[in-house]
């Protein structure tokens, strides 16, 4: 039976409109905003690149697992902050990829504090294998299955759109704060006649810096992510010893019907250039007599200049072609 759960998720929606969220869930999001929110799209004027890779509910068949890869950089002729990502989800029968580019303004209050505004424009597809689904008058026993629903194929079901993410962040050098909206269109994707709509997302985000001696500081953090029906909330602190030691916890719930698990996390400084990170979800919820825990790796690597710094050259005609 649990093989079988994840994929007939889809069978509560009989209709031909399907509305699923296709936002993944991190939990080192501190370590990566950008993520949730385009306004935090290269906030450092070093060319930076980080990936990282998630399996949620380790040992649950069909449990998600995901990965991303992205490439920020500080664009000051541009005011602001530009970025290239790759996300991918699959989740038991389903699989997803999304690609696209985002821009960060920056608008300076004054020498320590901006409000940056972002934006993000991507390309999305979803896939449904639909061999992996079972339906209640489904017949699989021998021969081809054959779902006796209309609405799934024994093939691949495939589709496609474009959406856009926004938000805003206030930073200064002790404090951040977000808000953004991801699949601000909502829009859908066709699958042979069954379409499934990307909901819409809202992400709160903060976070406050502390020195503690002259080798420790302090960050607590927290995310509220909410769809306006349901809302999960991620509360932690990360503290940073000697430029080169991470460590820290999170919790993930509010409420006896959303707590879902305490997340401790370690990360290391190779140098100046590299960073790596892991933390594990205990699970505290009801599922985790089902499965191992989440485990989550995220690498950052440092290019250690910026590509695109300061004003653009004047424009130089060539004589030989003015006319």
């Amino acid at each position: 039976m649990v093989r079988y759960l994840l994929p007939t998720v889809f069978l509560m929606f009989l209709s031909l409109c399907l509305t699923g969220q296709n936002t993944q869930q991190y939990s080192l999001y501190a370590l990566n905003p950008a993520a949730f929110n385009p306004a935090a799209t290269g906030l450092s004027e070093n060319v930076i690149v980080s990936g990282g890779v998630r399996n949620q509910w380790s040992g649950f068949v069909g449990s998600p697992l995901s990965q991303h890869i992205n490439v920020q950089m500080g664009a000051e002729p541009l005011s602001g902050g530009l970025g290239l990502f790759f996300e991918q989800e699959q989740l038991g029968s389903t699989k997803g990829n999304r690609v696209g580019l985002s821009y960060a303004y920056n608008y300076y209050i004054n020498r320590d504090s901006r409000i940056r505004l972002g934006l993000t424009a991507y390309w999305q597809d979803f896939s449904l294998d639909g061999s992996l689904i079972r339906t209640p008058d489904g017949l699989y026993e021998g021969g081809i299955p054959n779902h006796e629903d209309a609405l799934f194929t024994n093939g691949l079901m495939q589709g496609s759109n474009y959406n856009t993410d926004v938000g805003v962040l206030y930073v200064n050098d002790q404090f951040t704060a977000g808000l953004s909206v991801l699949n601000v269109a909502e829009g859908v994707k066709v699958l042979d006649g069954l379409n499934v709509r990307s909901g819409r997302s809202y992400y709160l985000y903060l976070a406050n810096t502390f020195e503690v001696g002259r080798k420790m500081e302090l960050t607590p953090s927290i995310l509220l992510k909410s769809i306006l029906s349901q809302s999960q909330l991620d509360a932690g602190v990360k503290v940073s010893y000697d430029d080169n030691i991470v460590f820290g916890a999170s919790f993930r719930g509010y409420s006896s019907m959303s707590i879902d698990a305490v997340v401790p996390f370690v990360g290391y400084y190779f140098g100046e250039r590299v960073s790596v990170y892991y933390a594990y979800d205990i699970g505290v919820s009801a599922l985790k007599t089902v499965h191992g825990g989440s485990h989550e790796l995220f690498i950052r690597y440092d290019l250690g200049k910026a590509v695109w710094k300061g004003k653009l050259p004047p424009i130089i005609y060539n004589q030989r072609y003015k006319r």
